[in-house]
């Protein structure tokens, strides 16, 4: 999906009402789109990791209600291992619940370092929010996992899980500071060359 505001209640929108196969779950989407952050200033610019309006790639998750925890931790290994390839330097962070949005049940982040801040920025995060977006949707599976939805009597709903894969300004900022050579010129990380057009190398 690409979204004019990306959102993960958009995501789960899409399932409102809808009684899913056991078999079903989970099931696992993705979308991209513009973000918008109202707390910055647009009149500004004090860099790319601090931008109003921004593009990132949202996750989404609908799974059993006894597999979230499982869920939840595959996601995150997936995301971590993946930054992990880049020559970054970053960390896993438990986020506090000061942080969080009344739909958040756990919320983890993987942050990187910026030299030019000296402070680690938020590229991508993951949280749950169990039930609480599925009862207000209404979605459900069979607690049966024998049943099929038609004939299922006994219903659970659904947990979601959402996030944000990565914040492309921010990972642009940290690749562009953290991958110069000594004539100031960007080399593109060897992982991302199968990425980038062969006859691109330097910047």
């Amino acid at each position: 999906m690409y979204l004019a505001g990306v959102s993960s209640a958009a995501f789960a929108a899409y399932y409102m009402m809808a009684v899913l196969e056991y078999s079903e779950l989970p099931q696992r989407c993705f979308s991209v789109g513009t973000y918008y952050d109202a707390t910055k200033d647009f009149k500004s610019f004090t860099g790319l990791h601090n931008l109003m309006q921004r593009k990132q790639i949202e996750i989404g998750c609908l799974c059993h209600t006894d597999s979230e925890g499982d869920v939840f931790k595959q996601i995150v290994t997936t995301l971590f291992d993946l930054y992990s390839k880049l020559p970054l330097q970053l960390r896993l962070v438990e986020v506090s619940v000061q942080d969080f949005l009344p739909s958040m049940y756990r919320k983890q982040a993987i942050e990187v370092w910026l030299p030019s801040t000296q402070e680690y920025h938020e590229v991508a995060s993951v949280y749950s929010c169990r039930d609480y977006v599925s009862r207000r949707l209404k979605i459900r599976y069979p607690a049966d996992s024998k049943q099929t939805a038609a004939l299922s009597r006994k219903r659970l709903h659904a947990h979601t899980i959402h996030g944000t894969a990565v914040q492309i300004p921010v990972l642009l900022a940290v690749l562009l500071e953290s991958c110069q050579s000594e004539n100031n010129s960007f080399v593109i990380p060897a992982e991302l060359k199968e990425f980038v057009p062969k006859a691109v190398s330097l910047v």
